[in-house]
């Protein structure tokens, strides 16, 4: 079963979806992809793992908040917290 939430942080509103239960495994798209790009992987990882795939700032169903937000790759990295 699949669960989608949001977690608010001072950059963003993230939109994730969570779905399996086990050891957590994050997806997180390069480019200007978002969770959806990973749609087909999902369920194979979720017989494993807790799988949650994440839309990055200003991707998908995730807001930018902060108004100076430069969305580069850099910025997206330390928004996640990588």
């Amino acid at each position: 079963m699949m669960y989608e939430g949001f977690v608010d942080t001072e950059v963003a509103r993230f939109h994730y979806s969570r779905t399996g239960d086990g050891p957590p495994l994050l997806l997180i798209s390069g480019g200007c992809g978002w969770r959806f790009n990973f749609q087909a992987m999902i369920p194979v990882l979720a017989q494993r793992h807790a799988v949650y795939a994440l839309d990055p700032p200003g991707q998908g169903l995730t807001e930018i908040v902060e108004t100076t937000f430069p969305a580069g790759v850099d910025d997206i990295a330390r928004s996640i917290g990588i």
